[in-house]
């Protein structure tokens, strides 16, 4: 029944691809026991249908993975990533790494890491109540003035500003 209904949504799963394999080590650490073929196929169809965006990256283009990947790598390493890493990460050198990300993306690579930082703050912003030098630290900026500086120029407000403003609107919507 669930592999048909896998099998419906064009995934074709088998017992030694990659993921289940994966998934049967983790089940079977968890569950202290050996799972059957059954229990694996459809505790595999539940983790790939849950995670449809890493999923659709077979069907997205090699720039587009690329992309992925490297927003992945640097969300990852958010507190320390630079160029450099990034393109070691790709096995590109980093004139080529920077020539080629700005060719795919329209932006260079630093200042996708930037934008990436900017992002996760506001995350941390919207849903904690933490101090701005905890925030800048969590998402990769030397301090809480460096994030002070860089998110106003970016979004026109300060990060407590902005903070406020999203708290503002999201009591209105619960109201």
């Amino acid at each position: 029944r669930v592999l048909s209904s896998c099998q419906e949504r064009s995934f074709m799963i088998g017992l030694d691809s990659p993921l289940i394999l994966y998934l049967k080590s983790l089940l079977q650490i968890s569950l202290h026991g050996p799972l059957s073929a059954n229990e694996i196929i459809s505790s595999g169809c539940e983790f790939i249908l849950k995670f449809k965006d890493v999923l659709s990256m077979s069907r997205l283009s090699d720039e587009e993975t690329f992309l992925y990947r490297a927003k992945q790598f640097v969300i990852k390493n958010i507190r320390s990533v630079n160029v450099e890493e990034l393109a070691r990460y790709h096995a590109f050198s980093s004139k080529y790494f920077q020539r080629y990300f700005l060719k795919i993306s329209g932006i260079t690579p630093g200042e996708f890491i930037m934008i990436q930082k900017i992002n996760m703050s506001m995350l941390f912003l919207q849903n904690s109540s933490r101090k701005l030098s905890d925030i800048a630290h969590m998402s990769g900026f030397s301090d809480g003035s460096h994030l002070c500086r860089v998110f106003k120029e970016r979004t026109g407000q300060s990060p407590n500003e902005w903070r406020l403003k999203r708290r503002q609107n999201i009591s209105h919507i619960h109201t």
